[in-house]
């Protein structure tokens, strides 16, 4: 819907989104939606070792994961490690690839 703006209740607090993704158009067409919604803090990073750092320093309430990230673990090998460390953050599997 063009134009739409939801208004947030009072009540809501805002949710932390990191997307981990490696595809700058990609992240970037995410990030613009995210953003309309007006409910989000979002943050965008490129790869698996520094997005470990940044969940275990500051968990995000939503993950947004790309399935073929850059880094030393691809997405899903990401997202079995944060379960492992106990990090436990719904996770949101995305792929620009058409394959």
């Amino acid at each position: 819907m063009r134009g739409f703006r939801r208004e947030q209740p009072e009540h809501m607090t805002t949710i932390t989104i990191i997307l981990i993704e490696d595809d700058p158009l990609f992240a970037l067409e995410v990030e613009m939606l995210i953003r309309k919604m007006e409910y989000a803090s979002f943050k965008v990073l490129n790869n698996s070792d520094t997005a470990l750092l940044e969940i275990q320093k500051s968990p995000p309430d939503v993950l947004l994961l790309d399935i073929l990230i850059e880094g030393s673990m691809t997405g899903i090998e990401l997202a079995q490690k944060l379960r492992a460390l106990q990090i436990k953050i719904p996770i949101i599997f995305l792929t620009a690839n058409m394959d």
